[in-house]
């Protein structure tokens, strides 16, 4: 069985088998995708590896959510409905804000590994990480909506979370350096049909 990674045409004919699309993070690539693929394949999945825009096998050089969350959903019109769907960090936070928002069949089941419940969060420590001023930082988010075309509230999971119908695994690891724990616990508790497994000494991406 064929691995088969998306590219910027999406010219995949559509597969009535059973389907999984994983989607990496910021910053990612498609290859740590690789052994969860693997296993779905040893399962019988046909598994669909995506580089939204900027990344991999796609074009463009930038990218924000709401084009990873663009990318997913054109992935859909593809392959139709899945049986799962896999997102890590940035990945995670746009299945979720598709689920919540436009697609609520995206798939039978989701899963996420080191999430985050929004988008302002890895804004501030962004900016963090380039010592702005709290100025400097409130024009940077500012900017990053305009790009976007969203305010960072929008993103935000939590509010939207009670009346998603998927079943949700959520995968964390307890010392994450970049996504706190507690995130994952709030959607727990927001996501009516959602499960949260703890991880130790596996950081944000291993």
């Amino acid at each position: 069985m064929e691995r088969q990674t998306f590219k910027n045409e999406y010219g995949l004919d559509p597969n009535p088998g059973k389907s999984a699309l994983l989607v990496h993070g910021w910053s990612g690539h498609r290859s740590q995708m690789i052994k969860i693929a693997d296993m779905l394949l040893g399962e019988g999945f046909v598994v669909h590896v995506l580089d939204p825009p900027g990344y991999g096998a796609s074009a463009g050089q930038r990218s924000n959510p709401i084009r990873f969350a663009t990318a997913i959903r054109q992935a859909y019109d593809v392959t139709g409905p899945l049986n799962l769907a896999v997102g890590h960090s940035m990945g995670g936070i746009a299945l979720l804000h598709l689920i919540c928002e436009e697609l609520p069949n995206l798939a039978a089941k989701a899963a996420v590994i080191s999430s985050t419940k929004g988008v302002h969060h890895p804004m501030q420590s962004i900016a963090r990480q380039l010592s702005f001023s709290r100025r400097a930082t409130e024009l940077f988010i500012q900017g990053v909506e305009a790009e976007v075309g969203h305010r960072s509230e929008e993103l935000d999971i939590l509010p939207r979370a009670s009346k998603a119908t998927t079943p949700l695994l959520i995968v964390h690891d307890r010392k994450d350096p970049q996504i706190p724990f507690e995130f994952a616990e709030e959607i727990c508790s927001q996501w009516p049909s959602a499960s949260l497994v703890e991880t130790i000494r596996f950081g944000h991406s291993r």
